[in-house]
């Protein structure tokens, strides 16, 4: 069997990075090393290959560094076996499921860790008044000022008022035309804005999901987003959307070539320039309040 470079099967945007799981913390968490980050692959055959995991396609077997990610999306044409679901979790690596050039999140599955941020994630779910507070508080972490509402209804109608209001102002700011956010065609029929703002969520989705699933959290029990297994996943990745939005579009307005690789690239390197995982289990912890 021939190995290949990731660069010769489309999915170079993923360099050499190196992850670190250090002593865990006093309350079972593991501290993150700095450098995390996701791959897409497709088309592909991933299999357990000595003592990791590499993508057969055809003749050729590429290593996956899955030691080194945080996540590593299958798209479509991907299977994987048995085997090498347990390698991938066993190296702290999530598993999402993804459509073409990883837009769209159809499912994941993530290592389990402690249960004391669980606990308190349960808790301020399982108490409406708590469950509301938390749900403001990450609005006016997203939009800097409070809601005025008094219901989670109401405050994901003033959410989406003030995504639509983001989103063009963004779209001024880069001058590209904008008809609104549209998440219901498939890929190859979305529009270029569309096409980035997809590409950038689902990578959001992905160290979103890896956060969540470090710290042990159950990633169904949302607290804005509900009704899905997905929920908290949708409510983390909501926090830095915006953020990330920017970094999509201003990929789209340089006219860069092979836009969804071209985000999923930018994307990366933001990543690790705000050490997101990081970032996201601070985050999580002030929300929940379970520790320092």
């Amino acid at each position: 069997m021939v190995g290949r470079p990731l660069e010769a099967i489309g999915i170079s945007e993923i360099p050499n990075f190196r992850r670190t799981l250090k002593d865990m913390s006093r309350h079972g968490l593991p501290r993150i090393g700095e450098r995390w980050t996701v791959l897409y692959v497709e088309k592909g055959s991933v299999e357990r290959d000595a003592s990791s995991v590499a993508l057969f396609q055809g003749d050729t077997a590429t290593p996956l560094p899955v030691s080194n990610l945080a996540a590593l999306l299958l798209g479509p044409g991907t299977s994987i076996s048995q085997a090498a679901v347990r390698r991938v979790l066993d190296s702290g690596c999530c598993l999402l499921w993804t459509g073409e050039q990883g837009v769209r999140l159809y499912g994941f599955a993530g290592p389990m860790n402690s249960t004391s941020l669980l606990e308190a994630q349960v808790r301020a779910w399982a108490d409406p008044q708590r469950r509301f507070q938390i749900a403001e508080q990450m609005y006016r972490r997203r939009f800097g000022e409070e809601s005025s509402v008094n219901s989670i209804p109401e405050l994901l109608a003033a959410e989406g008022r003030a995504m639509r209001a983001a989103y063009q102002n963004l779209a001024e700011l880069y001058g590209i035309e904008w008809w609104g956010r549209d998440t219901d065609r498939d890929w190859q029929d979305q529009d270029p804005p569309n096409r980035a703002l997809s590409a950038a969520a689902t990578c959001l989705y992905g160290v979103s999901a890896a956060a969540i699933s470090t710290a042990g959290l159950c990633p169904g029990l949302g607290f804005l987003h509900s009704g899905d297994p997905r929920s908290l996943v949708f409510d983390v990745a909501d926090l830095y959307r915006l953020e990330y939005a920017d970094v999509a579009w201003s990929v789209l307005a340089s006219g860069a070539a092979n836009l969804e690789s071209s985000v999923r690239r930018a994307l990366r390197d933001a990543f690790f320039e705000a050490k997101q995982i990081e970032r996201t289990l601070r985050d999580l912890s002030g929300l929940f309040g379970a520790y320092p």
